[in-house]
């Protein structure tokens, strides 16, 4: 028989969820998006004596909360896409806070300019001063700090492409930024802000997502709304097929993840 699900319940509904860099515990920060009330960020434990999920922070974040992004060099850092308001007066934004309020979280610094709704935050898990916020018309490159956040370059995504989501190659050094847009996927260089690659037609439907191989440099994996997971080598992006398709979904994949170990 299966072990029993380790399950928690939160206060509100949640869409934001993002593990912490912790070496000391499996932990994770989730955020609510319930439209009439305030927010909450919520830090989880892994219990392993108890085998629970034990909530060791609870802090109100106004705003709904769409995406979240922690980085290893502070525990006490993170980054939230939100959106406040409803229809014509909907604001959409980024901000940098700190988690070391008693009940609730502390703003650090607004990162301002975007244009249109904002997908998603991307924390460089090695380059720890280095952040990409992905919005439906391009990318913009941050400097970030304990101190705030000050943005470095933008580049446009292409005339009529919507961008669904973004994902930064974790090895050390790299400035390569992955986006998911339209039906196809892009490779970006953030040194120069230009694009170095590009499949066209890469999902039958909508692209939604797009992840880096932690292990495997050149390994990226897509996911779209043809139910549908493709593994691409980047090396040759554009120029072949996907090195692998998997199947099985019976809707929308929006999400993909490579596991950590392999």
């Amino acid at each position: 028989m299966a072990d029993a699900p380790v399950t928690y319940s939160l206060k509100y509904q949640a869409r934001a969820l993002c593990a912490t860099n912790s070496k000391l515990a499996s932990a994770w920060v989730v955020g609510t998006n319930a439209l009439r009330d305030e927010n909450e960020i919520r830090v989880l434990q892994y219990d392993a004596d108890g085998e629970r999920l034990v909530c060791t922070k609870c802090l109100t974040h106004g705003p709904e909360i769409w995406d979240i992004a922690t980085t290893a060099a502070s525990q006490d850092l993170l980054l939230t896409v939100w959106s406040q308001g409803q229809a014509e007066a909907l604001t959409h934004g980024v901000t940098l806070w700190s988690l070391q309020g008693s009940t609730s979280v502390t703003r650090v610094a607004d990162l301002p300019g975007h244009q249109g709704i904002i997908r998603r935050a991307l924390w460089h898990p090695n380059q720890h001063d280095l952040a990409v916020t992905v919005e439906e018309g391009g990318l913009r490159t941050w400097s970030i700090s304990d101190q705030g956040a000050s943005a470095t370059a933008q580049a446009q995504a292409g005339e009529l492409l919507q961008l669904w989501s973004g994902a930064l190659q974790p090895q050390a050094g790299s400035a390569v930024c992955a986006t998911a847009g339209g039906n196809n996927v892009q490779l970006w260089d953030l040194r120069s802000m230009r694009m170095t690659g590009e499949v066209l037609g890469a999902h039958r439907m909508p692209t939604r997502d797009v992840c880096f191989s932690p292990t495997c440099e050149f390994r990226l994996v897509s996911s779209g709304d043809d139910c549908r997971l493709r593994v691409w080598d980047t090396r040759y992006l554009g120029k072949s097929e996907a090195a692998l398709e998997l199947g099985g979904h019976s809707h929308w994949v929006w999400r993909g993840a490579d596991c950590p170990l392999f």
